[in-house]
């Protein structure tokens, strides 16, 4: 997803968390994406049911890569609480 807002381009890459694999595979692509809009930083936006503050601190970690930064971020969608180390 692409944003212009005050004169800049903001990409958003939205994924659903299914395990740390994924999660993995999901920056590398992400930092692709930024390389190919030409664009410094881009937002890993990841859907989950449920997420506890200690992997909020795991895994909403800024990820850079060459020239790219990228920002995860989840977005929790229900309440039950589960352990992501899978």
């Amino acid at each position: 997803m692409l944003i212009h807002y005050a004169g800049q381009l903001f990409g958003l890459e939205l994924k659903s968390f299914a395990d740390k694999r994924q999660y993995s595979n999901a920056l590398t692509q992400a930092v692709k994406y930024g390389k190919r809009l030409g664009v410094s930083e881009i937002w890993l936006i990841l859907f989950i049911e449920s997420v506890d503050d200690t992997n909020r601190q795991r895994f909403e970690v800024d990820y850079m890569e060459g020239s790219v930064t990228v920002h995860p971020q989840f977005v929790q969608t229900g309440s039950v609480l589960f352990d992501l180390k899978s």
